[in-house]
């Protein structure tokens, strides 16, 4: 006689000579355990998509050239600021001997 039990989420399947104890707690000698379980899904693996690298590195490179535009401009505003401060006079540039 061989009869099947579920023990623990594995299920294994007993020959005649196993006992059971508190129909929970098995004699493993005489037992073959099986996993009990659905097929796991594994995803596939694909290569480069060359339309999501293209958006992607136009993306990044339009968000870099936008912060070096960004200090360029800043640097543009602290000459032109200087310029006009000496033009009125306000400041003036001495040079060391």
């Amino acid at each position: 006689m061989v009869g099947n039990c579920i023990f623990k989420k594995v299920h294994v399947q007993i020959t005649n000579k196993t006992t059971v104890r508190n129909e929970w707690k098995l004699n493993s000698a005489d037992c073959r355990i099986k996993m009990v379980g659905g097929r796991v899904a594994h995803p596939v693996l694909k290569g480069p998509s060359v339309v999501k690298e293209l958006i992607i590195g136009s993306v990044l490179g339009l968000a870099a050239g936008g912060l070096w535009k960004m200090h360029h401009w800043n640097e543009q505003r602290k000459s032109r600021a200087f310029y006009d401060l000496l033009e009125k006079g306000e400041i003036s540039v001495v040079v060391q001997e």
